[in-house]
């Protein structure tokens, strides 16, 4: 699984839409949707937030959990 479907899998289990993840961080729905579909990749510099935010660990963030 590529971090966008995983990305979209957890936001999902989570219950959060795309703008609860987005106003969390501080991007746009649609920049959230970008990268889960891969249209944009995510800078390093979100993977802190991206992880606070979706409970994650920055391992399994990267498929190494």
């Amino acid at each position: 699984m590529d971090i966008g479907s995983f990305l979209a899998y957890r936001r999902k289990q989570l219950g959060l839409s795309f703008s609860d993840v987005g106003s969390a961080i501080g991007y746009t729905p649609q920049a959230i949707y970008r990268y889960e579909k891969g249209i944009v990749k995510i800078d390093l510099s979100l993977v802190d937030s991206f992880c606070k935010v979706l409970n994650l660990s920055a391992e399994a963030f990267f498929g190494m959990d």
